[in-house]
């Protein structure tokens, strides 16, 4: 092929690219009720525009499946996990174009985390059994739950954190009142740290573990409790401070920005400084949320606080978006059940945060393996010059190997969270 042809096929693939991809948004999880086989995913664009189920649209209007719980991201996929399925679609995290399905050895899979080449992912197993529960083990390189790591009942948020796994125990449907943190490199659980009833979400902060318990519900065989808010030191993995809520209070969904740790109770948003000693008494944001459970998600995303309202749980629910200052700025119509919000890819980096993640790639002509200098996890996926995915893999010191490709030219993706990155790559 000459240089003009080769610079035409990669024009037309970038321009496929990037009229394909989703980027400079907020992708939204939508729930779905379960049997109904209804999640999805919505996008909605920096200037309020909202795509209704980008997964049906990229895959031939196919279903996502049954129950969507949360997505990860690692690199350049996306792995939505599929609750009531047990299984995972695993997506381009731009352009939401199936790469692989994961339906083997996920036994209701909740949440997703990621370390080295390896995902891992909590599964209650049975909810009527309490010594089933695991997290999965798949292998990146060939999307398979290659082992498992048992664990204790109602395994549910997890948080990667200085080569550590930390683990919330929920409760599945009985109850929790730990975190453990398991070593991912030996699979073994190095310590448990005592919390609140029911821990529900985590946040990290610099050096510290933000882990907010819900509290036993009225309707619980136990005696009902209130709210806790705990502060883990992740240098020795112990609680130095805890808010304990006042009487008997229900707090969901942690999220932060720079200054603020928030959180639901109901129908509201509190929020409290990292400096507060005490939690606040009045209500930041009273939202129009007005179903039972209150409100159903709430992530804050560059100074924006997303809420997620059910409707009633039988109809499209809404996003009302908020500033930090607690105006709302919009609301937007979804899909069934809005659950989670997670932040796209950007395309308006800066020339200097280019150059300072620009990869490298040799030798190049090669003939067995391509090495990228870089320090960075990134993955890699390769194309040839008609737009068809040769292989996908999460890079590993021990470099690519292309020694089974046939020899030409072909295009190399390289994918890490600030950027994309084509080069070509000759196999000879």
């Amino acid at each position: 092929m000459n240089k003009y042809l080769f610079f035409l096929a990669l024009f037309i693939f970038s321009l496929k690219g990037l009229s394909q991809s989703y980027l400079d948004g907020i992708f939204v999880l939508n729930e779905g009720n379960m049997g109904s086989n209804a999640a999805s995913v919505s996008f909605i664009s920096q200037n309020n525009q909202v795509v209704d189920n980008i997964y049906g649209l990229r895959n031939n209007n196919s279903p996502l499946g049954d129950v969507g719980q949360s997505i990860g991201f690692h690199g350049n996929i996306a792995m939505i996990v599929l609750n009531f399925s047990n299984a995972i679609k695993v997506v381009d995290r731009e352009t939401f174009v199936l790469e692989a399905t994961i339906n083997t050895g996920l036994t209701n899979p909740r949440y997703v985390e990621f370390f080295g080449n390896k995902a891992y992912v909590t599964c209650w197993g049975d909810g009527n059994v309490t010594t089933d529960d695991y997290l999965a083990v798949i292998d990146l390189g060939t999307y398979q739950v290659e082992s498992t790591i048992p664990m204790p009942e109602g395994v549910e948020r997890i948080e990667e954190v200085n080569g550590k796994l930390y683990v919330a125990h929920l409760g599945g449907y009985g109850y929790g009142s730990t975190v453990t943190v398991v070593n991912p490199q030996t699979s073994a659980i190095e310590t448990t740290i005592a919390v609140g009833d029911l821990p529900n979400s985590m946040i990290v902060k610099g050096n510290y573990l933000y882990v907010l318990s819900g509290g036993m519900p009225f309707w619980s065989p136990n005696a009902e409790t209130t709210g806790k808010l705990s502060k883990v030191d992740l240098g020795t993995n112990t609680v130095v401070s805890e808010f304990v809520f006042s009487g008997i209070q229900h707090p969901l969904h942690l999220s932060a920005d720079a200054d603020y740790l928030y959180y639901t109770i109901d129908s509201n948003v509190y929020r409290v400084s990292f400096s507060d000693t005490g939690l606040p008494s009045t209500v930041f944001i009273n939202t129009p949320v007005t179903d039972q459970l209150g409100i159903y998600g709430m992530d804050v995303i560059d100074n924006k606080i997303y809420i997620a309202d059910a409707n009633g749980y039988a109809a499209n629910g809404f996003a009302h978006v908020y500033n930090n200052s607690g105006t709302l700025l919009a609301t937007h119509t979804l899909g069934n059940i809005p659950n989670h919000f997670y932040k796209t890819n950007q395309s308006n980096l800066s020339n200097e945060e280019y150059k300072a993640v620009k990869f490298t790639v040799y030798p190049n002509p090669t003939a067995e393996t391509v090495f990228i200098q870089t320090d960075k996890n990134v993955n890699v996926a390769i194309y040839d010059l008609t737009g068809k995915k040769i292989k996908s893999e999460p890079y590993t010191f021990a470099g690519i190997n292309v020694s089974g490709l046939p020899k030409g030219v072909y295009l190399m993706e390289i994918v890490d969270k600030k950027q994309k990155q084509v080069v070509k790559l000759v196999v000879k």
